[in-house]
């Protein structure tokens, strides 16, 4: 009679637990791979949309444009030229740029308008608004500044939400006269007439929806808080043609953008 070697009951116990113990192993591993790519994609996601809505808005305000009645090709006419004793100033035509922010809001013209069509009824600068409606983040713009209308006139204006769940949005201007911040600018005013703020100091506070589970923490008070300062371009050429530009340290920043943790840009 011929012996037969063979597994016993026992071994084939021992061996089918052991591959049942690597099942379970490499099913947590790559489970595990998984909801960190999720939480990185969804926290990726987040601060890519709060850093563009930075963006834009540090793009409209770096580009605002204030005109003067001498760039709409405006001249007086010297009293030289005319009957002295009949002459009659002329009219100084009423410039289509403005300038109006508080802390909480802001309307401006901007020549940050990008034309999509050749043939389009629609000009460089344009005026540009960002308001909070609730907690929406809402960015209105029209499409050329040739007059009041194009502003006043809110149907003229197109605005759609730029960030949602925005808890704070506070703004502040820096005044080179007072060399301070100022908490509003207002063109119309006599002290602010025909001249832009130095620079902007942005606020927001972010707290977007988020899928606790998926991240797996405690959903914290803002995930998002930055300050950004934002100088203009045409108020910094001024500055240094009168040879009394604010450094970047004075104003209290240097227009960076927000940290990959959320945190405020360095």
């Amino acid at each position: 009679m011929t012996n037969r070697s063979g597994f016993t009951l026992i071994e084939v116990l021992l061996v089918t637990l052991m591959l049942a113990f690597l099942a379970v192993a490499t099913f947590v591993a790559v489970r595990s791979t998984i909801d960190t790519k999720e939480r990185i994609d969804q926290k990726t996601e987040l601060l890519q949309a709060a850093r563009a809505s930075l963006a834009i808005l540090e793009r409209d305000i770096r580009l605002a444009a204030f005109n003067y009645p001498e760039d709409q090709l405006w001249f007086p006419i010297p009293p030289s030229m005319t009957n002295p004793q009949n002459h009659i100033p002329p009219v100084l035509p009423k410039g289509v740029s403005y300038f109006n922010g508080t802390t909480s809001s802001i309307l401006f013209s901007s020549r940050s308008h990008q034309r999509m069509s050749a043939d389009s009824p629609e000009n460089e600068e344009h005026f540009v608004e960002y308001r909070l409606d609730g907690s929406d983040l809402i960015r209105s713009e029209s499409r050329r500044a040739l007059s009041e209308d194009d502003y006043k006139d809110k149907s003229r204006l197109n605005q759609f939400t730029l960030l949602k769940n925005v808890k704070r949005f506070a703004l502040e201007y820096w005044d080179t006269n007072k060399d301070d911040w100022t908490q509003d600018w207002d063109t119309d005013k006599a002290f602010y007439q025909k001249r832009l703020p130095y620079a902007v100091k942005i606020t927001l506070e972010y707290d977007p929806d988020v899928d606790v589970e998926l991240l797996g923490e405690k959903k914290v008070e803002a995930m998002l808080l930055t300050t950004i300062v934002t100088i203009i371009q045409s108020s910094l050429k001024t500055s240094i043609l009168q040879l009394g530009a604010p450094s970047v340290q004075q104003v209290g920043g240097n227009g960076a953008q927000p940290g990959a943790d959320g945190g405020p840009g360095q």
